[in-house]
């Protein structure tokens, strides 16, 4: 009780609100002061550093250089260093024709506010709840007075002098206590205005410097890069169509210009000449053999007549009645044999005939199946560039990639199509190779007139060289639809691939308010995804020549064709032979 008596003694003396007061006015000061410091160094900073801005605008030096050492000095300041350097890993320096732009992906509030600048240094809820403060610390000792007071009060009732007392000190005491009261609102007051004055130095000058920043660097935003990627897949479109119409035409003309005049000049003309040579070698055989008979019978009766003439009786007139009726048989079986070799040269001009239509039937078709496979490729060329538009459009969602690492990947794509358009000439090349030897195979048939049986072994070796053609075309053809498959496998994949970017481009999204984070992240599946389709454009490169397969499997086919009618001709011929 003693204690609470002195307490309340203590508070309810003439200096205590005073002192209460200077307490309260004297931390008022104090925090007030800590607070103007701590404001004024960064304010100061960022005029400096608007300086330095400023400067930056007038320089007409290498930008990148200037910028850099202005880097240097901002990131040694030890109120806005941080801040700054956090700023900085978000810009991108761009080329862009020979002159840099450097570019900022986040906005410079989002980095230099006011929780940013002063919230690391000083509690800056406790400033702003400092009125409050100062405000309860002067109603605590108004309270704390009039508690004493009353408690004083209550002790000393015994007597009405002492309750009177006991009343004007609690009167006396109560007027004094409210001091507190007053000066705690009035300092609160004061504060709270002074505070507001000083942070409004200090935003206006936050914002000339974020004004400034952001006025020097352009501002790079997702609708933005969306926007050139839509361009730059759009060009990227156009190019892949003139490119492929480009590379259809020429590989028609190419064929159209060389594959009919190489048949007809390498194949059909020699093998022309070839058969009229032996149809000339046989009918110049049928009139020798039809002149020396002839002359053979005339001589045996010129003999007979001169004997006959010499002698004379009934049995020499017999005999040569004998012989003019042996020589009237011996000229029927003459005109016999003129007929059958009459019928074996009309078979023969037949054959020749059949084997000419069989030809030129198998050129006409060869010349079909070249323009169907040609069609073929001009459809599965415009598929493919279909197919490559939709996933480009699809992909401008998807992909933020510098325009210089996708130039890179189409040169790459072009190259690949170029090495395509090589192998296309190379299996032309082969192509001719084959024709050429089978100009030598028709060189072998124009030596026929030599003799039959080395006409029949020619066209058997020529025979046995086209059916190892064959067969080699054949297992080109299955290699071609092996190249189909794994083409098929390939898109596959590729379709995989792309719900793994659309997946991490949600993710992306999603964080994109920390892209300073999760940007590297980003762009190591966006290149994952551009060598996918890079291995895309490869496969694509495998369907070419699955196509260009097709063309030699057709090829193949003509080339049976042509074997089948050379064997009808060992047949003829083999008939020819036969007595």
């Amino acid at each position: 009780m003693d204690f609470f008596k002195f307490i309340s003694e203590v508070m309810t003396k003439e200096i205590t609100p005073y002192l209460w007061s200077a307490v309260i006015v004297l931390l008022a000061a104090w925090k007030y002061f800590d607070l103007k410091k701590h404001v004024e160094n960064v304010r100061r900073e960022l005029n400096k550093s608007v300086d330095l801005i400023k400067e930056l605008k007038t320089r007409s030096d290498n930008p990148c250089e200037v910028f850099e050492s202005i880097n240097e000095k901002l990131e040694k300041s030890k109120l806005i260093g941080h801040q700054w350097k956090e700023f900085y890993e978000t810009l991108i320096f761009e080329d862009q024709d020979g002159v840099v732009r450097i570019r900022n992906s986040y906005n410079a509030e989002d980095f230099f506010s006011p929780s940013y600048l002063l919230g690391a240094k000083i509690n800056l809820r406790f400033y702003k709840s400092m009125p409050n403060f100062l405000t309860g610390l002067g109603i605590l000792g108004t309270f704390m007075g009039l508690a004493a007071g009353i408690y004083l009060a209550g002790i000393n009732l015994s007597s009405p002098d002492q309750a009177n007392q006991a009343l004007k000190n609690l009167l006396q005491g109560a007027s004094l206590a409210f001091i507190t009261s007053i000066v705690g609102l009035f300092l609160s007051m004061v504060f709270s205005g002074m505070e507001k004055k000083l942070m409004s130095g200090f935003e206006e000058a936050r914002e000339k410097w974020v004004t400034e920043l952001d006025g020097y660097l352009n501002r790079v935003t997702t609708e933005q890069i969306s926007k050139d990627l839509l361009e730059e897949s759009r060009q990227q479109t156009s190019y892949f169509s003139q490119f492929a119409e480009q590379v259809v035409f020429q590989l028609t003309e190419a064929l159209e210009k060389t594959m009919p005049k190489a048949l007809d000049e390498n194949v059909t003309a020699p093998l022309t000449k070839a058969l009229d040579a032996l149809q000339s070698s046989v009918e110049d055989l049928a009139r020798n053999q039809q002149r020396t008979n002839e002359d053979t019978l005339h001589q045996i009766v010129e003999k007979f007549s001169e004997t006959i003439t010499g002698a004379a009786g009934k049995e020499m007139q017999e005999f040569a009645s004998t012989v003019k009726a042996l020589s009237e048989q011996v000229d029927n079986q003459i005109k016999q044999i003129v007929k059958q070799q009459e019928e074996v040269h009309k078979q023969t001009e037949s054959s020749v005939t059949a084997l000419a239509e069989t030809f030129e039937k198998g050129s006409k078709d060869l010349q079909e199946k070249v323009g169907e496979s040609v069609n073929q490729i001009l459809s599965g060329l415009s598929l493919t560039v279909e197919k490559m538009s939709s996933v480009l459009n699809e992909s401008t969602a998807n992909i933020s990639r510098e325009l210089n690492e996708t130039s890179t990947v189409f040169k790459e794509a072009v190259g690949g199509l170029t090495g395509s358009i090589k192998d296309v000439r190379s299996i032309l090349t082969d192509t001719k190779d084959m024709v050429e030897y089978l100009d030598q195979v028709v060189a072998s048939v124009r030596r026929a007139h030599t003799g039959l049986e080395n006409v029949v072994n020619s066209i058997d070796s020529a025979s046995q060289s086209i059916r190892a053609v064959a067969e080699e075309n054949k297992q080109v053809a299955i290699v071609s639809q092996q190249g189909m498959s794994q083409l098929t496998n390939a898109l596959e994949d590729f379709s995989r691939q792309q719900e793994v970017m659309e997946s991490a481009w949600a993710q992306y999204e999603s964080r994109f308010k920390h892209l300073d984070r999760s940007l590297a992240e980003a762009f190591q599946q966006i290149e994952q995804g551009l060598e996918k389709y890079t291995q895309m454009v490869n496969d694509f490169i495998t369907s070419l020549d699955g196509h260009t397969g097709n063309i030699t499997s057709k090829l193949a086919g003509s080339v049976e064709e042509l074997n089948e009618s050379i064997e009808e001709l060992n047949e003829s011929i083999e008939r020819l032979v036969k007595p």
